[in-house]
Order: C-alpha cells, then structure tokens, then sequence
C-alpha cells in the first residue's frame, strides 16, 4: 500500500458526492482507479485541536490575556513548537495539563467548550464542577444508573461500590431520565456516545 499525507484545500457536493480538492505530496500515486489517503496513527486530530484552541481561547478570556500568549505558554510547557506539527500524543497531553490548569484555579469553560469533550473527560469534568452534562445547571447530586433500593444510604453505597455508573445531571434532567427511560433519554438528547454510562450492571444488595 502507498502511503502519503494529504490536506484538503477545498471541498463542495454535488448531488450524491463530495468533491474534494486534496495537495498532496510529490510521490503521489494512483493505483487501479483509487487514491489511498493514510494519515498515520498518531497524527492530532482536528476534534483534538478545536478543542485545545477552545480552552485557549476559555483560559485567556477569564484571565485577560490574549489567546496567543497563553496558547505560546503551555506550548512551551509542554515542549511543542508548532501547533500544525503536534502529534495526537503530544495533543494529548496538552489537553490533560489544560484540564487540570482550569480545575486548579477554577476557571469556568464555556458551555460549547465542554460539550466538544471525550465522553470520560466531559462526565469527570462536570462531576468535578458538580454541573449537569447536558445544561450545566448545578446539580444537588448524582443520578445513580444502577439500582440501588428504597432506603439505602446513598453516600455509604457509594463508597462500598465505587464501580456504581452515576452520570452528572440537574434535577430536571434526573427527573426525566427516571420518567422517560435510559433508553429515550439518550436518543433524545443525542448521547450514544455516552451510552455505556446509561448501563446498568446490576442491583446492589
């Protein structure tokens, strides 16, 4: 297989198809009518740097610095020369360092910035934060997707099963999820990708 890295200048759709404008580098080839396009494993994903760009943007707003200096600074933390260039382990890394920068001086992420996250960093963020996933609304407690039984002290079952799935949502929400189902709820509010956190592993006893 051939292998090159590839960028797309530009891109329309014309009935059924999307046309697309690739530059490619010189030892471009085509085989039997197919063009193969491979990035390679760990190459930053564009999901990774609008996100990474988002909390740049979040980060400087709150401390009133310019996107571009407290882009440069964590940069240079990190020992990244160019954003263009940062590999997706690199990228990694940096969104980690940048999470837990906001956590530790409790800066405030806007509501379209949390909701770009992976569904672990999204579900840990907003139960660090105690805001609701889906409006970020401050939330008295967890909803708990496992079963545990009138009566139960949810605190002490807590600690006894911390494997128990909880997922992060304000009272409206918690009231609804009970009201319409797992099922429903995910559908409605567009949350496969968070589905395994709707799983129930069984009752506690």
């Amino acid at each position: 297989m051939h292998r090159t890295i590839a960028q797309i200048t530009h891109k329309k759709r014309e009935d059924d198809c999307l046309i697309l404008t690739v530059r490619v580098s010189n030892n471009f080839i085509i085989e039997d009518d197919s063009i193969i396009l491979e990035s390679g494993t760990n190459v930053a994903t564009h999901r990774q740097l609008n996100f990474a760009y988002a909390m740049f943007s979040d980060i400087a707003d709150y401390i009133g610095e310019s996107k571009g200096n407290v882009k440069e600074i964590f940069k240079g933390r990190l020992g990244i020369n160019t954003m263009s260039e940062v590999t997706r382990d690199e990228l990694s890394k940096l969104i980690e360092v940048l999470i837990e920068f906001c956590k530790e001086n409790e800066i405030p992420l806007r509501a379209k910035t949390v909701h770009q996250m992976d569904a672990d960093k999204r579900v840990n963020f907003c139960k660090y934060y105690k805001v609701c996933l889906l409006c970020g609304t401050e939330f008295l407690g967890e909803h708990h997707i496992d079963v545990i039984g009138m009566g139960r002290d949810r605190q002490k079952v807590d600690k006894m099963y911390p494997e128990l799935k909880k997922v992060p949502l304000c009272i409206e929400h918690h009231s609804e999820i009970e009201t319409i189902g797992s099922s429903k709820f995910i559908e409605k509010y567009h949350l496969e990708d968070y589905k395994q956190y709707f799983e129930r592993v069984g009752s506690v006893r």
